[in-house]
């Protein structure tokens, strides 16, 4: 060893191992035992390790009927409802994994990894994004809607219009239009949108909840949006969305969600607050229609 080399040579063990960054105890150790003891060490068994039986009877109550589709996590509050108590959520998902039942678990397909689609742009008129923002007006409760088409390599403001509603016609008229002024005819272009609640760029089962507000109405393919939204979300989770309703009186009705997890339940509340915030005036609320909470559960 290099301290053996350097104490024959005169010079003095601590400081030899202050230079290594070497503790002498623990040199003074591997002299007395040059094996390393770690691996055959005799260690006590954990008192609270479970026995044979007991794994055996959490692998039954995992798989028992009623149980078999659920996760660790709904399992042991349902045991508890039964007034049954087998293990905490991680021991159920050491043995299950010990077992080799560490998959997913439920009527979900199995998650599959989707390459992102991405764009790049290294010249004018190649990528486009658009948007539709509310534009408020001096009418409470009624908006303009400002439709937009900007080049992401020149940030160039291609086209712009404000309308009174928003519809996919004008957003198609917008887009030929912004095409006849740059004449990008016969040249690839690429039109980008963000948050396309239609095709969601997440994987299966990301989420503990998805929300949206009062954009339902608005989707040209409302049943795509709900297909997507169930896709992304873990089962258990929670899909939750503000529309427009006639209700009498014209007060907002807000539904109490109980929600699988705590965290979908926290997202959804904020949701809530947010929405029912923005039609606050002093005590009262003054909203241009009804608002009414659809929600539902992925099994």
């Amino acid at each position: 060893m290099l301290i053996d080399e350097a104490v024959k040579s005169g010079a003095r063990q601590a400081l030899a191992c202050e230079e290594l960054g070497l503790n002498e105890r623990a040199l003074q150790r591997w002299h007395h035992t040059p094996e390393d003891g770690r691996p055959g060490a005799q260690r006590p068994v954990p008192a609270n390790k479970l026995s044979v039986a007991e794994r055996e009877a959490v692998l039954a109550a995992a798989n028992a009927p009623g149980y078999e589709g659920l996760t660790p996590h709904q399992i042991v509050p349902k045991l508890a409802d039964e007034g049954r108590y087998l293990a905490s959520e991680s021991t159920f998902y050491r043995v299950l994994e010990a077992a080799g039942q560490a998959r997913r678990r439920g009527r979900g397909h199995e998650s599959k990894s989707r390459p992102l689609t991405t764009h790049r742009a290294d010249g004018s008129n190649q990528v486009w994004c658009w948007d539709i923002t509310w534009m408020p007006t001096t009418v409470k409760g009624r908006f303009f809607y400002w439709y937009m088409m900007q080049d992401i390599f020149s940030r160039k403001l291609v086209v712009n219009e404000v309308h009174e509603s928003k519809s996919a016609d004008h957003a198609s008229d917008l887009l030929s239009l912004g095409c006849l002024r740059e004449r990008t005819a016969g040249r690839p272009l690429v039109l980008h949108s963000d948050n396309d609640a239609q095709a969601l760029p997440f994987g299966d089962a990301s989420f503990d909840a998805v929300v949206n507000g009062f954009g339902m109405c608005d989707l040209s393919d409302p049943d795509a949006a709900r297909s997507e939204a169930f896709r992304v979300l873990r089962p258990g989770g929670r899909i939750a969305f503000t529309v427009f309703d006639a209700l009498a009186q014209g007060t907002v009705r807000a539904a109490t969600l109980r929600a699988q997890t705590p965290r979908a339940r926290d997202e959804i509340r904020a949701v809530l607050r947010g929405t029912v915030a923005g039609y606050m005036r002093g005590s009262g609320f003054e909203a241009p229609m009804p608002a009414v909470l659809a929600a539902a559960v992925k099994p």
